[in-house]
């Protein structure tokens, strides 16, 4: 078996180097390529809408907005109905505004008390049901 000298040496460690400098060449075109295609407008904005429909919070507020909203015009339609004059149209706004700003801040609590509401009643209507089942009226 030959021994190596030094310019053999020197040369496989030439080669190996340049082998390396190839490999993360390759890898930082690769990595350049994805940063390109991560920065494009459709991608950033497809990514930014993945992010915010998979936010629990973001869609929270909606939900709390959507419900103030939908309450507000239902209450301002009830009040107001289809009318004309002036007066009942900025008072049915006002209305509408206020209610759906106080229903999206306070909907937990606006839950809570319509769940109980609902547990009282329909608690109510099973109790009459099993009296008048039992043939005893109230």
């Amino acid at each position: 078996m030959k021994t190596k000298n030094q310019t053999d040496i020197l040369n496989e460690l030439i080669v190996s180097t340049r082998n390396r400098r190839n490999y993360e060449l390759e890898s930082l075109k690769e990595e350049f390529h994805g940063v390109c295609e991560s920065l494009k407008p459709f991608n950033l904005i497809k990514e930014l809408f993945h992010d915010a429909t998979n936010s629990p919070e973001l869609k929270h507020n909606l939900t709390n907005g959507a419900v103030g909203l939908g309450t507000g015009f239902l209450l301002k339609k009830l009040l107001t109905g289809n009318s004309k004059t002036f007066g009942k149209k900025i008072l049915g706004n006002v209305i509408q505004f206020g209610v759906a700003n106080l229903v999206s801040k306070h909907v937990d609590e606006i839950k809570t008390i319509g769940k109980h509401l609902f547990n009282r009643i329909s608690e109510s209507i099973l109790v009459k049901k099993d009296t008048r089942k039992n043939g005893l009226t109230i």
